[in-house]
């Protein structure tokens, strides 16, 4: 019987996130050094910021995993504190001997309130985020089962730059395909 807990990954989605923890954890004592004496600013007027990752946290499937839901997108800081950008997300979820995809393109506006952290010199960036777009489910058994329909969604993000040009990432909220939360890697470019 297949797993119902929306959590469940499949053994690489699992090594892949274990594997981002243990660096995170490893790089963390050294990162705020390492960022004083290298500068850079967690967030800035200008810049382009690519970022991907896995996602956790389905809702409304069960099954397992054939692809883990993954994501790609860009934010460009239009002002002090605000950026424009958008994502892709894609997952595939397989039950019994069927499948059901989800593609998700989304624009999304960020606020970036760094003026809690500039002073401190902690390289973190933390953002809210409004979404907006369109998932297609594509279902692979019986019957026609297609479909698609608009998100409109908030969320959290934050952002931890261990180097100048790059940073772990995190982010939570509805409208990233079918899930809750993602991790992942972002870089300025």
């Amino acid at each position: 019987m297949p797993n119902p807990i929306a959590l469940a990954l499949s053994k690489p989605a699992r090594i892949a996130l274990f594997a981002v923890f243990l660096a995170l954890a490893s790089g963390s004592a050294r990162a705020s050094e390492s960022f004083a004496v290298e500068g850079g600013d967690p967030y800035k007027n200008g810049e382009l910021v690519g970022f991907a990752g896995l996602s956790a946290g389905g809702f409304g499937t069960s099954g397992s995993f054939l692809i883990p839901p993954i994501h790609i997108g860009a934010d460009l800081g239009i002002t002090e504190y605000i950026g424009i950008g958008g994502m892709f997300a894609y997952s595939r979820y397989d039950y019994l001997k069927y499948g059901l995809q989800y593609m998700t393109f989304v624009a999304r506006g960020t606020f970036h309130p760094i003026f809690w952290f500039e002073k401190m010199k902690i390289p973190l960036d933390p953002y809210f985020i409004a979404s907006a777009g369109y998932t297609i489910g594509l279902w692979s058994g019986p019957g026609s089962a297609d479909y698609g329909y608009v998100v409109v969604s908030p969320g959290v993000g934050a952002r931890y730059w261990f180097k100048p040009n790059l940073a772990f990432q995190g982010e939570s909220g509805f409208g990233f395909g079918a899930t809750l939360a993602s991790i992942g890697i972002a870089y300025k470019f």
